[in-house]
């Protein structure tokens, strides 16, 4: 079936509309007083004023819980005035997210090359306008968020790595640890992506290492940090481990960690957060790591070593939103295109049931949390978007243990 291009411009419409309507609510009404770039502002002003104060709660609406450095990103922004900072950083977020697109083509087109298969424009097309019209793509620029350069440095660290270099390895861990610095979505993917060259029980340990070295030097930096100012270690693992920073112990998170902690929150009996984190990331993490080392299909690679690394992250973290979704869309996107014209019925039965998941995530889980709002007195769960989570793994993990006709 050829795709029409006229849909590529209504993605872009879309997409342009999501800005558009972000600028209109920060400009004309009181959002800007709640937006998250606010947190990221002040951050980035008191980074330069006095770094002591990173995570002291008093000069935020939101926690700050991302690693010093990251800090630095936003201090540009924070020489503007508050208004022009936000304007200035919500054209680059834009820009940076039709960089994404592009580069969305350039890793299909070097599967294509590596694995000897063909993907038609038209598929191409058809997935590049569903991840711009991805509706949390909307939460993303109305809350001001990063999403969109964690995207981009994931996938340049993608491309980085299917280059199976020594020095492109490196490079492609710098970018995975400066993503983590920035905001740590990308966390659980370190195991997957070190791993991603096992076969027939051999590993690349050149590679390996050179992967390891890439993203702990960044981790490093902020390590470096955290040594020189004691304050912000604890202040760093009070806000990130704790969880409780929420009006009444209950908020919208998508995450199965949460959902759980709510439970115990409704029944006003005790829990340790840590204790029910950990146990949902074995119970998850665990498995999922076994699945990827041991995997059958060829055509399992470091794209689905991403995708499984951070639907991890975003089904045991804490604070996992529908906006962290547009960092994992693009993996998706890139997944389908290449997959999407299977001939085999099972590989096609997988495909199915991944698409289904990444179509519900894309029109249902931002307005599903708006139905929250209005029912958490009720049903204080937030379910839905690690519901559409887990259908997508479902459908990768079988897709994982059939056979395929392709050769890595």
């Amino acid at each position: 079936m050829k795709f029409d291009k006229r849909f590529l411009y209504i993605g872009i419409c879309i997409h342009v509309v999501y800005f558009t309507i972000s600028l209109l609510l920060f400009f004309f009404t009181t959002y800007s007083e709640t937006s998250d770039f606010l947190t990221y502002y002040n951050a980035g002003k008191i980074i330069l004023e006095n770094i002591n104060y990173l995570y002291d709660q008093t000069y935020y609406n939101f926690p700050y819980r991302y690693f010093p450095i990251s800090a630095y990103f936003f201090a540009p922004f924070a020489l503007l005035s508050y208004e022009l900072g936000y304007l200035l950083f919500q054209i680059c977020s834009l820009v940076v997210n039709l960089l994404n697109c592009y580069l969305i083509v350039v890793i299909v087109n070097k599967i294509q090359n590596k694995n000897d298969i063909v993907v038609s424009k038209d598929i191409i097309l058809k997935f590049i306008v569903i991840y711009l019209a991805v509706f949390p793509h909307f939460m993303n620029y109305a809350l001001g968020q990063v999403n969109n350069l964690i995207t981009l440095l994931i996938l340049l660290a993608l491309f980085l790595f299917m280059n199976n270099s020594v020095v492109s390895d490196l490079c492609g861990g710098l970018l995975i640890g400066f993503s983590i610095s920035i905001k740590p979505l990308a966390i659980f993917i370190i195991p997957f992506v070190l791993i991603s060259y096992y076969k027939m029980k051999k590993i690349d340990f050149k590679l390996l290492i050179s992967r390891l070295v890439g993203i702990i030097i960044p981790l490093l930096i902020s390590l470096l940090y955290f040594i020189v100012f004691p304050a912000l270690w604890q202040g760093f693992l009070d806000i990130n481990l704790s969880g409780e920073y929420t009006e009444e112990g209950i908020n919208n998170s998508i995450s199965v960690t949460r959902a759980i902690l709510n439970l115990f929150y409704v029944l006003n009996a005790p829990a340790n957060n840590i204790f029910v984190f950990f146990i949902v990331s074995l119970g998850i993490a665990v498995p999922g790591f076994l699945i990827y080392l041991f995997r059958r299909n060829s055509l399992i690679g470091m794209n689905e070593a991403i995708i499984f690394g951070m639907i991890i992250m975003l089904l045991v973290y804490f604070d996992s939103w529908d906006h962290h979704l547009v960092s994992l869309a693009p993996f998706l996107s890139i997944f389908l295109i290449v997959n999407d014209n299977s001939s085999d019925l099972k590989q096609e039965k997988s495909i199915n049931t991944f698409k289904l998941g990444y179509y519900l995530l894309a029109t249902l889980v931002v307005p599903m949390s708006g139905v929250f709002f209005l029912t958490y007195n009720y049903f204080p769960f937030n379910l839905w978007g690690s519901i559409f989570l887990l259908v997508i793994f479902i459908g990768l993990i079988r897709f994982t243990f059939l056979t395929s006709e392709h050769e890595e």
